[in-house]
């Protein structure tokens, strides 16, 4: 999503498990490792979507 602040970002990623059907598509954590270092490179930048 492109309207979070990088912190509102990072609280939702820290708090992935409670998404709905969050478990359900991602049984193991290391499976976002890449999005969460991408957003951890992104810092407080906002997102933008690419086309």
């Amino acid at each position: 999503c492109t309207t979070l602040t990088g912190q509102e970002r990072n609280n939702a990623l820290a708090h992935w498990a409670q998404a709905p059907g969050a478990l359900l598509a991602h049984p193991r954590e290391e499976h976002l490792m890449p999005l969460l270092v991408a957003a951890g490179a992104a810092g407080e930048n906002p997102g933008r979507e690419v086309q």
